[in-house]
């Protein structure tokens, strides 16, 4: 039997911790000179946002929150009793709907720190939770995922108001409990100027509120002491290790890595293609969850030497390219809460744009990246046109969230002098990445690295449930303290013995090393993004010339992947057309094509799209359970 555990293990705190005090409170930031250090950089107007004003605002955001959505977020209730998960039954959800944006951590973070005055006000612990949404859905996407969370305030950028009032009128709710993510410059930089602001100016037109109304309404709660947190100090003080110096332990092989679970309520709920049901789900990700993967990867990045002598991540000092949404897992957690917690600046991208951002690495001395690897691609082509691509700031990329191909990795090899790249390994079910290779070890296809600390992981054989020996495929199980364990509904997502298993079909060396070999889930990777079968099933179900569908990923040069539907056409709706067209078999299914292809645009995201086709069939095959059989698609 293989069964694999790190080789190193990060103390956890012996206590709850929120999270948002961990970055807060992270011991790469004492000492530091928090109102020179930058934290965030917008590229785009060159806007800097420190550590002490995005500390500040997040501060003054929450106490907006409460003072202006009383009803929404109330001060006092009786406390709730914890659900399975962990959960308060009256958990109140808090919906951040936008692209990248300078304030977007300062909503997230802020919405999170609203629980230190309710739980002083007898509304028991972490009873507020962060949800995000993909810029990219639409209304009808929108309303479909906030019935599924009931979110009590949305949190919109500007250019999606339109989208944002439409889905949220479908669920009943009027545009008083939505607030505009626009602000003015003293948001950021100064504080306002007195007597020259006018909040009723600033209100949305139709009615909702602006982000600039919600920190005027903070501080001038601050002001009055209206509004008084439980923890308002923001350096009291926050356990972050039980152990050594550093909070890392070596030779966990020959011991357990199995942390004891403690009650801890959600913190956020990202959505996922799941496992291997192929269906996008909202996943609770508890306080517990966070911390110990923050602990994880510092572990991994900030406390280990890689080959140049250094750690992956240098604390305090590198500058990290942000071109991956922060709505992902990867993009929250990797990116943005990883980057915060070791006191590095971030270079925030609104939207990815490859030219801007390979000039970015040099104007910024960019030292780390995350991205996925179609921006890779995109990014190779646009350094193979240039003269020069040396770019010595930059120590490495981090790809993760779908196959790294090797035809990606040819390219970065051809356009750097060194080894830059590097592979990781996560899902949304692990909070971040689990598997990761080290700076400058040569990749090849597939190849994901090692466990970050305090995991672990084995390999068992799909049908059988028996485990497999080294180099032998199967499917990865993983097991550690930043494993999701329950469900929305609080049902368990792990097996008896904790183990996720993860719908991943991999190899694992006698160094320790795995390989993603394939995938058994049915989700589809367009440019990163996970897409679930089932959501783009859902919607060609309800058009009315369709009687069954089914959807497969394939190959896309740009994408990665992209879906392609089958269709069986409802025999009875369509026979007007057949008569219409004389019987012409083409022009009917042209016609239904067409009308599916404007059916799909109006209500999916551009990323949900069947660009790989649509394709008539006589039947959809199934198993005697009704289960789609997609490799028999596959091979039509």
């Amino acid at each position: 039997m293989v069964h694999i555990k790190a080789a190193s293990s990060a103390s956890l705190p012996d206590a709850h911790v929120n999270c948002a005090h961990f970055v807060f409170n992270s011991p790469y930031l004492a000492g530091e000179d928090l109102d020179a250090k930058t934290a965030i950089i917008d590229p785009t107007t060159s806007t800097r946002l420190t550590y002490a004003r995005l500390f500040h605002l997040a501060r003054t955001f929450s106490r907006g929150l409460l003072a202006l959505f009383p009803s929404a977020v109330p001060s006092s209730t009786p406390s709730p009793s914890p659900s399975p998960a962990g959960t308060p039954t009256n958990r109140i959800v808090i919906t951040i709907f936008s692209p990248n944006d300078i304030l977007y951590p300062v909503v997230s973070l802020g919405a999170i720190l609203c629980n230190d005055y309710l739980e002083g006000n007898g509304m028991g612990r972490d009873c507020v939770v962060v949800s995000t949404t993909n810029a990219a859905l639409t209304s009808y996407e929108c309303a479909s995922q906030w019935a599924s969370t009931s979110p009590a305030l949305l949190v919109a950028h500007p250019s999606l108001l339109p989208r944002a009032r439409d889905a949220w009128s479908k669920l009943g709710r009027d545009s008083s409990t939505i607030i505009a993510l626009d602000a003015p410059g003293w948001c950021v930089e100064d504080s306002p100027p007195a007597g020259q602001y006018d909040a009723a100016a600033e209100s949305g037109k139709n009615g909702e509120r602006t982000m600039a109304e919600v920190l005027q309404a903070g501080m001038a709660a601050a002001q009055r002491g209206a509004v008084a947190p439980a923890a308002e100090s923001e350096s009291a003080a926050v356990p972050h290790t039980n152990g050594t110096a550093n909070g890392m332990t070596n030779g966990a092989t020959n011991g357990t890595v199995a942390h004891p679970p403690l009650p801890s309520p959600t913190a956020f709920i990202l959505f996922s293609s799941g496992t291997t049901s192929g269906k996008s789900t909202p996943v609770p990700i508890t306080h517990r969850n966070i911390v110990s993967t923050l602990r994880s990867l510092v572990g991994a990045e900030v406390l280990t030497p890689q080959r140049d002598g250094e750690p992956a991540i240098r604390p305090k000092k590198d500058v990290v390219m942000g071109v991956v949404p922060l709505f992902h897992a990867f993009g929250m957690f990797n990116l943005c809460f990883t980057s915060l917690y070791s006191g590095l600046t971030i270079v925030l991208f609104s939207k990815f744009d490859a030219n801007r951002v390979v000039d970015s690495i040099d104007e910024f001395s960019v030292n780390i990246g995350f991205v996925v690897p179609p921006m890779l691609l995109m990014m190779t082509r646009v350094m193979e046109k240039r003269t020069t691509n040396f770019h010595p700031t930059l120590r490495w990329l981090q790809s993760a969230a779908a196959p790294l191909l090797g035809e990606v990795i040819a390219g970065v090899r051809r356009v750097f002098d060194r080894d830059v790249l590097r592979n990781g390994f996560g899902m949304t079910e692990i909070v971040a990445t689990m598997i990761a290779t080290g700076v400058g070890e040569p990749l090849s296809e597939g190849f994901a690295g090692r466990l970050n600390p305090n995991n672990e992981a084995k390999i068992v054989h799909p049908e059988t449930g028996e485990h497999v020996g080294y180099n032998e495929p199967g499917e990865l199980y993983v097991r550690g303290p930043q494993v999701i364990e329950y469900k929305m509904d609080g049902s368990v997502m792990v097996d008896a013995e904790g183990w996720l298993h993860t719908g991943d079909v991999a190899t694992v060396d006698e160094t320790n090393n795995f390989v993603i070999r394939d995938r058994i889930r049915e989700m589809i990777k367009v440019n990163g993004i996970s897409v679930a079968p089932a959501d783009i099933e859902t919607v060609l179900l309800d058009h009315p010339y369709v009687v069954d569908a089914a959807v497969i990923s394939i190959p896309h040069p740009s994408a990665g992947e992209c879906p392609k539907a089958f269709v069986v056409m409802h025999p009875d709706k369509v026979a007007p057309l057949y008569e219409e067209h004389g019987g012409d078999e083409e022009k009917v299914r042209g016609v239904v094509r067409d009308s599916l292809k404007a059916w799909s645009k109006e209500r999916m995201a551009r990323h949900k799209q069947p660009d790989g086709g649509i394709e008539f069939v006589k039947e959809i095959p199934k198993n005697p359970s009704g289960k789609i059989l997609r490799r028999l698609l596959k091979g039509l």
